[in-house]
């Protein structure tokens, strides 16, 4: 899913037009205030620069706080080559200066997904490696007590896999956000 936080409504619809025939499922809200109740669920967020309440950055920062490895793409019409530096200094994954083609638009929207995708089989097979275990699950968010639920790893596994690393060090569970025991 891509959350769209955009406050002009011709921007966000073009957005929305432009991602769902690549089959991306999208949600757009005019402000952040709306938007924030989506942001667990997303894979992705597109969030406007320049907003009235909280704005592109305080996007990112509450993205971030959520959900470190997700991507955030920042899109403004006002920003200078310092808001860039800074947009990605904060964490930002993308910055796209409006106008932009739909091509472009499409074209950082698939990588920023698909470097999502790489990074949890990435973190999945770190798991798979250290725990000695297969990791089997749809993808779909364990229920419980769980670390990163977009890999479906539960728990008990992420304890098994830290009880038994020779370092027994969180470092090999980037972002989390639950205590380990």
């Amino acid at each position: 899913k891509v959350l769209i936080v955009e406050d002009d409504a011709a921007v966000r619809f073009a957005l929305e037009d432009a991602l769902e025939p690549m089959g991306i499922r999208v949600v757009a809200r005019a402000a952040f205030d709306e938007a924030n109740a989506e942001l667990s669920g997303a894979d992705l967020v597109l969030t406007d620069l320049v907003m009235p309440g909280v704005d592109g950055f305080g996007v990112l920062a509450a993205s971030r706080a959520d959900d470190p490895e997700r991507p955030v793409v920042m899109l403004t019409a006002q920003g200078s080559e310092a808001t860039a530096v800074r947009a990605w200094r904060e964490g930002a994954y993308g910055y796209l200066r409006k106008p932009f083609a739909v091509e472009e638009l499409r074209l950082v929207v698939s990588r920023a997904l698909e470097a999502r995708t790489l990074r949890a089989q990435a973190f999945t097979s770190r798991v798979e490696r250290v725990s000695g275990k297969r990791i089997v699950g749809d993808g779909a968010p364990a229920k419980g007590n769980t670390l990163l639920n977009y890999c479906g790893v539960y728990s008990d596994m992420i304890d098994y896999t830290v009880d038994r690393s020779p370092h027994k060090q969180n470092h090999l569970l980037p972002g989390t956000r639950i205590p380990i025991h």
